[in-house]
């Protein structure tokens, strides 16, 4: 069980280093407009994310007892946020494949294994949050995997993709 604040708090960091990473890459691959473009739109929407979740982050932590703990596994965040830093570490080094692929993986683990496990039940504006978040998140893997397809990058897309 995790408090939903310390989950918050911890999404809100991960949205913003993600953001920065993706701006990085948009300057990075100006050479590939549409890969540049691509990114430069995922750290647009990852502001967007961060700072929902930052609002969010406030709505709950003016009433903790209302929203309670969750069954959330903090510590999927806590191992994206070190994914992200590390790629944020090599990010002059990375090429298009690296980089696509790093977007691919992170996007749909973030669909997967951390807005999907925030209960929509928690609170009618707070579900809604929470399945913009996760419609965001499908949105972005639809982008990347399209990239994918588009250039012909060696990259496994999952079926659900």
């Amino acid at each position: 069980m995790a408090k939903l604040s310390d989950l918050l708090v911890r999404l809100e960091e991960f949205e913003g280093k993600l953001a920065l990473l993706y701006d990085c890459y948009a300057g990075r691959f100006t050479h590939t407009p549409d890969v540049s473009e691509l990114f430069a739109k995922l750290g647009f929407e990852e502001n967007s994310h961060r700072d929902i979740v930052r609002y969010e982050g406030r709505v709950v932590k003016n009433d903790p007892d209302y929203f309670g703990d969750i069954d959330a596994n903090i510590k999927l965040v806590e191992e994206n946020l070190e994914r992200v830093a590390a790629a944020i570490e090599t990010r002059y080094q990375a090429t298009v494949e690296e980089a696509v692929g790093f977007a691919l993986t992170i996007e749909k683990s973030s669909l997967e294994n951390l807005y999907l496990s925030i209960p929509e039940t928690l609170d009618p504006a707070f579900g809604r949050i929470v399945t913009a978040m996760k419609a965001g998140c499908t949105d972005h893997v639809a982008a990347v995997t399209g990239i994918i397809r588009r250039h012909g990058l060696n990259i496994r897309i999952p079926k659900a993709a």
